[in-house]
């Protein structure tokens, strides 16, 4: 089969053994370098996406994505709700809520401070994810007016109860004597119990809303609404539409007491792909220093091809080849290393923190490393380090290329 002349030199010089194995090192250490460049890169850049992922699902599926309330109650935030959803199209769901700050405690003693929320269940299962995260019970307890709640896990073992205990919540709004405020006592049976992350756990109770504002004393209707939407990032034009609707409303998005985090980690993504991306330089560097010990090898070579009628554009095409050649190598099993790593770091990280007893995602929202793969981050890691590794071949080739024949013969010999 034809194959042109420098596309054969290319590749015989590639793949071909050298006498010199100090350029054959350099060459490997080369594609090597190339090779852990991009799978690092794929990997780093996956992990960094994954963590996004699952803040954004884990985080964002239990805090309100926007809320708003009023400065009075809300008996028919139903319709308000209807009314609100119709005009925003970024609105994907809407819940109803009351809040209200309380203590719990057990028959032997302990007590805790929490925010007791009161929902209503089948609007809550399409705003947040706390019915995914139930490990214990029944979070459709909740859709009755009865006295039950559902408790954090880390809660639930500092108060030492489970699903079926009852505990008496202590509320502060109570009957005021000529004396004092005395506080109002409810006794609550525990109806589930979920997982998140402890610092959230131990302060987050749920109860149905109705019992709430009978607790309370307070008429019927919501306190607030909270909002899930479509799209995450338009949150402060949704809460600035959603305050318009009525008079005396006030809306709040998670921009404002999340947003940094996010922004946190998508600054940390681009520092970490510009260092990483200088391990794809250094090899870059790497080539150019073989192929001109490569050129310097091969002198003698080069001028016999001129001799015989090779043109300076036949000697750079080949050492362009050959620098292709060492970049498709690279490149090719760096992508596909970075990709079998990312797809398989999350299992791998959480079998490390089993049998090792390493603890290293105790405290947060997460049990392994996530990784997300976005296929033209991939795409595009591979093609730029490609394009590097080629550029990165200009110059030495550019010296072959002007190489004198008699002189280069004279100094051989």
């Amino acid at each position: 089969m034809f194959r042109p002349l420098p596309v054969y030199l290319g590749w015989r010089n590639v793949f071909a053994k050298t006498d010199n194995t100090f350029i054959a090192f350099i060459s490997w250490v080369s594609i090597i370098g190339l090779m852990l460049g991009v799978a690092v890169l794929i990997t780093v850049l996956s992990v960094m996406n994954g963590f996004e992922r699952e803040l954004k699902s884990k985080i964002l599926g239990v805090i309100p994505q926007v809320t708003v309330k009023s400065s009075e109650r809300m008996p028919d935030w139903q319709h308000l709700a209807q009314h609100i959803q119709a005009a925003d199209h970024n609105i994907q769901a809407i819940a109803p809520f009351s809040h209200a700050q309380a203590m719990v405690s057990t028959p032997q003693g302990q007590m805790k401070s929490v925010l007791v929320t009161g929902i209503v269940p089948q609007y809550e299962k399409h705003v947040s994810i706390i019915d995914d995260l139930m490990i214990a019970g029944d979070f459709d307890a909740l859709s009755q007016p009865k006295q039950h709640m559902v408790i954090g896990k880390t809660l639930a073992e500092q108060l030492k109860v489970k699903v079926g205990d009852r505990i008496t919540v202590i509320l502060p709004e109570g009957t005021r004597s000529s004396v004092c405020v005395v506080p109002h006592y409810f006794e609550f049976q525990i109806a589930g119990i979920f997982k998140l992350r402890p610092d959230a756990e131990q302060v987050m109770a749920y109860v149905p809303m109705a019992t709430l504002n009978d607790v309370l004393n307070q008429p019927t209707g919501a306190q607030g609404l909270r909002f899930k939407l479509h799209d995450v990032f338009a949150a402060p034009q949704t809460a600035t539409r959603a305050s318009q609707a009525q008079a005396g409303l006030t809306a709040q998005n998670w921009t404002m007491t999340n947003g940094s985090m996010f922004r946190i980690i998508r600054m940390q993504k681009a520092m970490m792909a510009l260092i990483l991306a200088f391990i794809v330089v250094v090899a870059g560097f790497n080539l150019v220093s073989s192929l001109m010990m490569v050129v310097t090898d091969k002198k003698a070579e080069i001028a016999i091809l001129k001799t015989v009628g090779a043109t300076p554009r036949m000697i750079r095409q080949m050492f362009v080849v050959q620098g292709g050649l060492i970049a498709l190598v690279g490149v090719s099993v760096g992508g596909a290393l970075g990709v079998l790593t990312a797809l398989n770091i999350g299992w791998l990280s959480g079998w490390l923190d089993t049998t090792f007893d390493l603890n290293l995602f105790a405290n947060y929202y997460v049990t392994q490393l996530p990784a997300e793969l976005h296929w033209l981050e991939v795409v595009g890691i591979m093609l730029v380090s490609a394009l590097l590794a080629v550029l990165a071949t200009l110059y030495p080739a550019h010296k072959a290329a002007n190489i004198l024949p008699a002189q280069a013969l004279r100094s051989d010999a």
